[in-house]
């Protein structure tokens, strides 16, 4: 792939170093820290296969750098060393790391981050990642990271989050239109086997609970 895709000259490392400068330029402030504790999953429909009304959303800490190697690895492995550059983005406390816990298993995690000023004058983010592991799929933990990431975003005044995904993904990608998110470009070979990405964003317009795909 040469310097194309997401490990490429624009990729992963360079969004890494990104992390890394942001950091050092104490652009922390223009992205809270969550509050302590944990959060229950809200009012989310109970999936017939998992009570997902029972998961608990927490920050991570870097105790869980293994479990989020260890799940992007299994999750991720077909688009590119993930297991690597995801515990290091947690580690640069550059992110907003959610991981959801049933009966105090860890099932998904997702990542957002960092906040910055975009050239319409409002704050935007990236969802990094979100990943749940294969035998809790399709039990409604997916649909309750996305929710709760996308609240807190929505609570100190993001104006827009984007993320990119495989375009072959078409699940994932119906969950995130559900959400309000579009496509708004197609990126050919983005990962690094090949395959083709998208990027999708939603913008906010005020509070985003209450609006179409809050509960998809």
């Amino acid at each position: 792939m040469g310097n194309r895709g997401r490990f490429g000259k624009y990729g992963e490392v360079k969004r890494l170093k990104r992390l890394r400068e942001a950091k050092a330029l104490n652009l922390r402030d223009t992205f809270p820290r969550f509050a302590g504790g944990s959060w229950p999953a809200g009012n989310v429909p109970a999936p017939r296969k998992l009570l997902a009304h029972c998961l608990v959303i927490r920050s991570a800490t870097k105790a869980d750098a293994e479990f989020l190697a260890q799940l992007s690895d299994r999750v991720f492995k077909q688009y590119g060393a993930y297991h690597r550059i995801i515990p290091e983005w947690l580690e640069t406390d550059m992110v907003w790391t959610l991981v959801a816990l049933y009966k105090a298993v860890r099932v998904g995690f997702a990542m957002l981050g960092p906040a910055r000023l975009s050239d319409k004058g409002s704050y935007t983010a990236e969802l990094l990642a979100i990943a749940v592991d294969p035998p809790w799929q399709g039990r409604g933990a997916g649909t309750v990271l996305l929710r709760k990431i996308l609240e807190l975003a929505g609570k100190i005044g993001l104006g827009e989050v984007w993320l990119h995904t495989a375009k072959q993904n078409a699940r994932a990608r119906r969950v995130f239109e559900k959400f309000g998110f579009v496509i708004i470009e197609e990126k050919p070979d983005f990962y690094t086997g090949g395959q083709d990405a998208v990027a999708m964003v939603k913008r906010f317009k005020g509070s985003w609970i209450g609006q179409a795909g809050e509960r998809p």
